[in-house]
């Protein structure tokens, strides 16, 4: 798996877009990263309240599904319908 891209950078491209007032396309080519991802970035935080690189945890309960937490210790659903049944 590919190595995540550091907080700080993340933090250079928001403030690039959010301050400075750079178009995201234009970002994405500066900073050498895809669309897609700096997208990810907005919708995470404003999901969870933050950017940051998700850890994710798995829950012993199979019906709890897969949970991520962010830096500031939030749990962020990360299931996307049902699990399958693992029982056999």
């Amino acid at each position: 798996m590919a190595k995540p891209y550091s907080y700080d950078l993340r933090r250079k491209v928001i403030e690039a877009i959010e301050l400075d007032g750079m178009k995201r396309s234009y970002a994405s080519k500066t900073f050498r990263i895809s669309r897609n991802t700096i997208n990810l970035w907005f919708r995470r935080r404003a999901e969870t309240g933050d950017f940051a690189v998700l850890v994710l945890a798995q829950e012993s309960d199979s019906q709890a599904g897969d949970l991520a937490v962010t830096p500031s210790g939030k749990l962020w659903s990360m299931s996307f319908g049902p699990r399958p049944n693992q029982s056999g």
